[in-house]
């Protein structure tokens, strides 16, 4: 993409996601300042005039919140070093930097399409599990910069499923709480994350609504538009807020699941259920919530998302017991003070009325 000059308005999708700073907005949608990390009312400008953004990159570094340059690496919070839990020789910093490329335009896909909800086309998988054109078109765009720069990396996407077979394996739901999108409820995600022999390297989940980008690289901590993040501190289960994902009509163990989650709201301060399991782990690392807990989804909706947890402070465990709590996608996450109160009532050693 070229960039006009800092000051003058962008043409386009109109969808208001301001990628260099100094620039107005066209479409009179909500700006998004790369420096600050801030949403902006209004027209869309952005507050940090005078600065421009070099290279081909997308002028947000999710990791610093800061303006990148020259070859799009831009300020990076460990210099020069190669990042601890990452693999010898590859460069993580770089592939956040493709990742946030790859999410900022299926960013902007998503928020064009809130415009014309009326005309989306959508079919439904399962009672409670609908697909779009959108889903569709924003993991191609994922995919087509992720293969870019990746072209021997594995791929594994909610609408495409598998492809490739490699050490290093991308992991992207291209839209996290589709139902939530297509009734206009802004609480849905883009989530992308990038795994080394099943281990994670990085995480990010991106909250378009709310021009939010949470970010995390093994070892190198989670941040949310460049600030650091902390899970919640709070040891009192009667004092928690535990998010969780209710599963469809006819999954298989939802009595169980219902067990579960009677368990818990009998002694929990509350539990939500907003619609898009990625955005839930992200609110548990910037302790908005304490917990989440889910028994019914896929790797995609939650690679990323546990990652930031763990970056974050918290931890991240089978309900069951098992060794990979993306395995079998029946996980907890909390703070270190918290798990040990909710494991047993999740998998009923404690219990159950």
């Amino acid at each position: 993409m070229t960039h006009p000059k800092p000051g003058q308005p962008r043409a386009g999708t109109g969808n208001g996601y301001d990628t260099p700073p100094g620039q107005a907005v066209a479409g009179g949608g909500r700006g998004f300042d790369s420096i600050s990390g801030q949403a902006v009312a209004g027209s869309g400008f952005d507050p940090t005039p005078g600065q421009a953004v070099a290279g081909s990159g997308s002028g947000f570094d999710p990791m610093s919140g800061q303006a990148l340059s020259g070859n799009g690496r831009g300020f990076d919070p460990i210099p020069g070093q190669a990042v601890a839990g990452s693999c010898s020789g590859f460069d993580t910093r770089a592939a956040m930097d493709v990742a946030a490329e790859a999410v900022e335009a299926a960013c902007a896909i998503l928020l064009a399409g809130q415009a014309d909800l009326a005309g989306l086309r959508h079919t439904v998988k399962a009672p409670g599990d609908i697909a779009t054109d959108i889903d569709r078109r924003a993991e191609e765009a994922i995919r087509r910069r992720i293969r870019r720069a990746y072209p021997g990396h594995a791929f594994l996407g909610e609408e495409t499923g598998a492809s490739g077979t490699a050490p290093f394996r991308w992991i992207v739901d291209p839209l996290d709480g589709t139902v939530n999108y297509v009734r206009g409820f802004p609480y849905y995600a883009v989530s992308v994350a990038l795994e080394h022999e099943g281990r994670p390297l990085l995480g990010l989940v991106a909250d378009p609504a709310r021009a939010e980008c949470f970010a995390a690289i093994a070892g190198g901590g989670a941040f949310c538009n460049g600030r650091p993040l902390a899970v919640a501190g709070r040891t009192r289960l009667d004092e928690a807020v535990v998010g969780t994902v209710v599963p469809p009509p006819r999954f298989p163990g939802l009595d169980d699941y219902l067990a579960r989650f009677c368990a818990v709201a009998r002694q929990a301060a509350g539990v939500r259920r907003a619609g898009a399991a990625a955005l839930d782990l992200a609110a548990v690392a910037a302790g908005r919530l304490d917990a989440f807990f889910v028994v019914s989804l896929a790797r995609w909706d939650v690679a990323a998302g546990t990652l930031l947890v763990t970056e974050a402070g918290g931890a991240v465990a089978d309900i069951d017991g098992g060794d990979d709590p993306l395995g079998g996608n029946r996980l907890v996450a909390a703070n270190r003070h918290l798990l040990p109160a909710l494991l047993p009532l999740l998998s009923g050693k404690a219990g159950r009325p």
